[in-house]
């Protein structure tokens, strides 16, 4: 029986046999090399995270064996075997965006991140909600450890935030714990952000952050925070909310 399926992208039947590989304890990186700086910034994490983390951290343009091969094969093969896939979106560049869309289409744990000088006004408004997943910055010099705080890739793959049955909701039996704390993010004022946690810092509490920036959580998720958290704080803007 013929397990390979038809590629688009080679006008062919795919020569690699997808539906055989297996899932290794490794993770793709996607990236744009038209930038120095930002290429720079990839290739010190991938060194820092290879040296930090038991899993084996993948950059295209090293990792790849893609001297006289189809480089788009080369990538599918080394996605789909992927525990992850880490994408940087700073240049929004199209092959990277192509992955990125690539990674959703097959269910991959994916952490798309771009640079704190990222500044495309509304671009990432437009992709958030089309995508349903949220878009991690990072300051520079600090990409490895805002990737090794997330471990995405030790989360279960995103589905939809809207798929919930009632029984998830109705029959947990979580318990308020009386030193946790709910801090709701404003999308928009990082300011008063930062308020908010400069002042959460000064007390030894349980923190849970609900940053729409970094992640989509599903209603299934906000159930149990609410349940189990003595006091929940709202950004809206200039004003903050606290409902104990």
């Amino acid at each position: 029986m013929n397990d390979k399926k038809y590629c688009e992208i080679a006008t062919d039947l795919c020569p690699n046999s997808i539906n055989s590989i297996s899932i290794t304890h490794e993770i793709f990186t996607a990236y744009s090399s038209h930038n120095a700086k930002l290429k720079l910034e990839i290739s010190n994490a991938i060194a820092e995270l290879n040296n930090t983390t038991e899993l084996k951290w993948i950059s295209w343009e090293s990792d790849l064996e893609i001297e006289n091969n189809m480089i788009f094969c080369e990538i599918c093969q080394n996605i789909y075997k992927a525990k992850g896939v880490v994408v940087e979106l700073s240049d929004l560049n199209f092959n990277v965006l192509f992955e990125y869309g690539y990674s959703i289409g097959i269910g991959k744990k994916i952490y798309p991140i771009v640079n704190e000088n990222f500044d495309f006004g509304n671009v990432d408004r437009f992709i958030n909600p089309l995508l349903g997943i949220g878009i991690g910055r990072y300051k520079n010099n600090k990409l490895a450890n805002k990737i090794f705080k997330k471990k995405f890739w030790e989360r279960e793959p995103k589905t939809s935030v809207f798929d919930f049955g009632s029984g998830d909701i109705l029959s947990d039996n979580t318990k308020i714990h009386a030193n946790s704390v709910l801090h709701v993010k404003n999308i928009d004022n990082a300011e008063i952000n930062g308020v908010a946690e400069n002042a959460l810092d000064k007390y030894d509490c349980n923190r849970i952050t609900d940053d729409s920036m970094e992640e989509r959580n599903s209603i299934v998720w906000y159930s149990k925070q609410l349940k189990k958290t003595a006091i929940v704080i709202i950004i809206w803007g200039l004003l903050m909310n606290v409902i104990i």
